[in-house]
Order: C-alpha cells, then sequence, then structure tokens
C-alpha cells in the first residue's frame, strides 16, 4: 500500500528535486515480474539480507500484534484491501518495523522516523509536505 501512495504522491517529490528511495528486503529476482507489469517511478533498493536495516539499526517488532499495532496500521490494511491487493510473498523478517530518512543533498539525515508499528510512519502525502 505505501508503494502504491508512494507512486500515487510522488509528482509532489519531483516537484521539490526529491529523489525517492524505497528499501525493502525483498530479492530483486521476486520483485521483477511485477515491476515489469507496474514499474514504479522511483528507485526500489533490494535488501533481502537486512544490511541497510542493521547499519541503521532499524529493529524488528517483538511480536505481530506489536509490528499491527493498531487503528492506523488496521485502516491501511483496509484501504489495500479495498484497492484489491494481497500480501506478498515472505521475506525477509516479517516482524521487521519500518523506519523513514530524509536525507539532504550533503548525506546529512535531516529527519528519521523509526517506526513503532506499521502504521507509525507519515503518510506518502505527509512525507512530500516535509522535504
Amino acid at each position: 500500500m505505501d508503494l502504491l501512495e508512494l507512486k500515487e504522491n510522488f509528482e509532489k517529490f519531483t516537484e521539490k528535486n526529491t529523489v525517492l528511495k524505497v528499501v525493502l528486503q525483498s530479492d530483486p529476482a521476486s520483485l521483477k515480474d511485477r515491476l515489469d507489469k507496474e514499474p514504479l517511478p522511483y528507485e526500489i533498493i533490494c535488501d533481502p539480507q537486512g544490511e541497510l536495516y542493521k547499519e541503521f539499526d532499524i529493529k524488528p517488532a517483538g511480536s505481530m500484534p506489536k509490528l499491527i499495532g493498531g487503528v492506523k496500521t488496521l485502516s491501511k490494511i483496509n484501504r489495500a484491501k479495498k484497492r484489491g491487493l494481497e500480501h506478498g510473498e515472505y521475506e525477509g523478517e516479517e516482524l521487521q518495523l519500518p523506519a523513514l530518512f530524509i536525507i539532504d543533498e550533503t548525506g546529512t539525515i535531516v529527519y528519521a522516523k523509526y517506526a513503532k508499528n506499521l502504521g507509525d510512519l507519515p503518510s506518502a502525502e505527509e512525507i512530500a509536505a516535509m522535504v
């Protein structure tokens, strides 16, 4: 759902000369068919071994209930279901929490958010307003 919402808001990022990159635990081969059919306008960085997650100290949740968190995540799941989206193949650490980093042109992290659950990051629209 997040990837789709970033795609839908991509113009807001390009208007501000922002380079958008998304790191996933997916293996590149598992994404190839999906991305060939429905390309994304931003770069996907595949990190199936979780090296970037380790480097940036992005921890997994302690349990599935902690990963889900609450209403915001359930709302995201419902939006995804309404669009006909389904969970893909299980890859990497299934309890992996997300994080968001905004990095300026000098490579300095100017904003970091380590999510407490899957619904604890700003929306694509909110992120676009932050850059």
